[in-house]
């Protein structure tokens, strides 16, 4: 018994299983936490393709208009979470919604002013995002 579970140890140890949290990780939970409107982006490798020029002309858009969001992209182990050209909006409080490879700005649009608590316009239904249930962010933010 304490042979395989030193073994299993080992072997989630050698394959990175288990990580104490980053800096980062430590600070989003605490932006999370304070309540802050937080943009979580996933790994988004920078190309020459259009779909690329397309969804960080958009992200930088949005980000450019709402200076209410803190955006977090320096975490790798929340980067990895979710498909890579991904946005996580989130609000302690307020459902999470999740963009994956959206290049339409109403998108991000829907997705701000549910996270915000607002109503959306009826002839905006048609771009909701995905939404993610607020234990599964704590989850993701405070490991």
């Amino acid at each position: 018994m304490l042979k395989t579970f030193i073994a299993s140890l080992a072997i989630v140890t050698l394959t990175g299983c288990v990580s104490a949290p980053t800096q980062a990780t430590q600070d989003a939970c605490t932006r999370y936490n304070n309540g802050d409107a937080l943009m979580v982006l996933s790994a988004h490798p920078q190309d020459d393709s259009e779909f690329y020029a397309d969804w960080s002309y958009y992200l930088n858009g949005f980000e450019a208009k709402h200076k209410a969001y803190t955006v977090l992209d320096d975490d790798a182990q929340i980067a990895k979470t979710f498909e890579p050209y991904s946005v996580l909006f989130v609000k302690k409080g307020q459902p999470a919604y999740l963009l994956e490879k959206t290049v339409e700005p109403q998108f991000y649009d829907v997705a701000d002013r549910l996270t915000s608590g607002k109503k959306v316009a009826a002839d905006m239904q048609s771009f909701m995002p995905e939404e993610v249930a607020e234990d599964k962010v704590a989850g993701i933010l405070c490991r």
